[in-house]
């Protein structure tokens, strides 16, 4: 009843239901037990990182060095100001003072939704500078969308081998709202909230009723053209190859003059300091939905105060507004998550009540300080669990075991596949016997020097204000996001691109690698004194699940160094769409909350893996 064994035999018997029989209904032996709001599996291992890393953070006699001192001070000033009364007041005064920046460096796109009297069209230069000003100084986007990934074809290239993507529209809700949820009525009345609480939040007159209603619905109309019109459905861009499409500034001029591109990149790199040339070299993921886009705003297909209406909502809705009505949650329903500018994960805040001393919003500052210092949080999270080497040493070397053996399984399995040809299990042991496997944590986030250098234009003070400390952490961010296209570098394959505390695990294709951080390598997922099949029930699930997204639809298109060049033969390949199919077919029947029923060829990678 004590010690590993005695934890997960309490952690079973909270969600077994042992008198049910399991081959009649599997989910009802293992879960019938438990009780709305009980703690899952993931719940519990986030509270175990974050008290672990609070324990550290309270403890003084920790904070020996310049750099732990940064962490220790912005934690407390998170929670000093969290705990404060007037963080209502701060919100609308912040981001007041974002809407004033905006329209101050951008004099050249009015709203007139707002300011009647800003009527004209805006320029190609204004309106690059726009977009790109949103991106660079706050890391939105609307119309066009930026970002920073591996060169797919060629992400060893000494001289640098990642890229500037340029996508598709970033729109206010997410695409299946659009396909499978559309209601033009509750979309309209979000957009007109957020018009009048805009002029709440500028302290203006309420708009003319009539006339905001029409502009409201005119947005309205926009987004759900850029996400059907003027973008390709997510089933279709799971091919990658059709988006790789090297495009240099002076390309994208001709494709889509529409807007000042160069206007556009020098904006989206400013955190980076990089000014453009004609020649510098993008990747243009949706050519021909650009070059639509481009023609209609260029003709007025798309009307000009649309536009205009329409970027300022866009960038509106992702900030803090006082509520002129209870119409503002709907637009917040369906509404997209902000694309990443690149593809590392970060730890998404939570203020959930810990079963601990601590309270929740000592949880939710040291939660919203780790999605900010990513890897000042991973040293934290590091010295908190593997205080000394012998324990740094254990983990890796313990977990390592476990995936070997997933890797020799893995490869037992191809070698008796009879529809897959030799030459494509070549292609398959490749990417098996060139898989970077990361574990726990990246060594250099030990080293002091190193991570303090990584930080040093990081120039936030204990006595600055919340607000003056979190504008900061987000330049940052944009910098961070950015700097892979700083220095010209080929891919670092063993790059975690995430923290090491989190409750999560992930596969990139484009590095071939796997990354299991310290947050998953612990109970209820895993414990060296735990039964062999309890830890690869765990663990090695989750393990087999990210090898395996090297190999479904997606995965398959990268090679064994994270190249994009497909190594299946055309019959290898036909014998693995048509499995795949059935895979989508079956799971299009699925509807557990009634319509719209589960879409099988968005989820078809996922299901594929549960199903190894």
């Amino acid at each position: 009843k004590t010690g590993s064994l005695g934890y997960l035999s309490t952690f079973y018997r909270a969600w077994m239901n042992a008198s049910a029989d399991p081959c009649n209904d599997f989910y009802e032996y293992t879960c019938g037990a438990g009780k709305a709001q009980q703690r899952m599996s993931f719940d519990v291992s986030d509270d175990s990182i974050t008290e672990s890393m609070l324990t550290l953070l309270k403890n003084d006699s920790y904070f020996t060095d310049k750099v732990r001192h940064f962490v220790h001070d912005l934690y407390y000033k998170f929670k000093t100001i969290r705990t404060r009364n007037g963080l209502l007041e701060d919100n609308v005064a912040h981001s007041k003072k974002i809407f004033t920046d905006l329209r101050t460096n951008n004099p050249g796109v009015g709203f007139p939704a707002l300011f009647l009297t800003e009527t004209n069209a805006a320029t190609p230069d204004a309106l690059g500078t726009f977009l790109g000003y949103t991106i660079g100084k706050y890391g939105f986007s609307s119309l066009v969308d930026a970002g920073v990934d591996t060169d797919w074809r060629d992400p060893h290239n000494a001289k640098g081998g990642y890229a500037l993507l340029i996508d598709q529209p970033a729109t206010l809700q997410f695409a299946t709202f659009y396909t499978k949820l559309y209601s033009g009525y509750k979309l309209t009345e979000g957009i007109l909230s957020v018009i009048n609480s805009a002029a709440v939040l500028m302290e203006l007159d309420k708009p003319d009723e009539t006339q905001a209603r029409a502009d409201a619905q005119d947005v309205a109309d926009l987004d759900y053209l850029l996400a059907t019109k003027y973008a390709t459905n997510e089933t279709t861009r799971r091919q990658y190859a059709r988006m790789y499409n090297p495009l240099s500034v002076d390309g994208l001029q001709k494709l889509a003059p529409f807007i000042n591109w160069n206007s556009y990149l020098n904006n989206v790199l400013a955190p980076i300091n990089i000014q453009v040339t004609g020649a510098f070299r993008t990747l243009t993921m949706e050519v021909d939905k650009l070059s639509l886009l481009s023609a209609d705003i260029a003709s007025g297909a798309i009307k000009s105060r649309t536009v205009n209406n329409y970027i300022y909502i866009s960038f509106l809705n992702n900030i803090y507004l006082p509520s002129a009505d209870t119409k503002f949650s709907v637009l917040h329903k369906y509404r997209r998550e902000k694309r990443p500018i690149n593809r590392k994960l970060r730890r998404v805040p939570k203020s959930d009540e810990l079963a601990s001393e601590f309270t929740p919003t000592e949880a939710s500052c040291v939660n919203t300080m780790s999605s900010y210092l990513t890897w000042s949080s991973s040293r934290l999270y590091v010295d908190a669990n593997y205080p000394d080497e012998a324990s740094r040493k254990t983990v890796r070397e313990q977990t390592n075991s476990i995936i070997r053996s997933i890797l020799v399984a893995f490869r037992a399995q191809i070698d008796i596949l009879d529809w897959m040809s030799p030459a494509s299990k070549r292609g398959a042991y490749q990417k098996i016997d060139n898989l970077v496997v990361n574990i726990a944590f990246p060594d250099w986030v030990l080293d002091d020097k190193h991570l303090f250098d990584y930080y040093a234009t990081l120039t936030t003070k204990s006595t600055d204000d919340y607000y003056t400390q979190l504008d900061a952490l987000k330049a940052f961010q944009l910098y961070e996001s950015f700097s892979p296209l700083v220095g010209n570098k080929p891919v670092d394959r063993t790059d975690f691109s995430g923290p090491a505390a989190i409750t999560n695990a992930w596969c990139q294709p484009g590095m071939n690698s796997i990354t299991l951080p310290g947050g998953i390598l612990h109970a209820p997922f895993y414990d060296f004194n735990y039964p062999a099949a309890v830890n690869y029930g765990g663990l090695g699930v989750i393990a087999g699940h990210e090898l395996t997204h090297g190999f479904d639809d997606e995965g398959v298109q990268w090679e064994g160094t994270g190249v994009l060049n497909s190594w299946m033969d055309g019959n290898s390949t036909a014998s693995f769409t048509n499995m795949a199919q059935c895979v989508v077919n079956e799971y299009n029947r699925f509807c557990p909350v009634g319509t719209p029923c589960v879409d099988g060829d968005q989820t078809q990678g996922e299901h594929r893996r549960q199903r190894r």
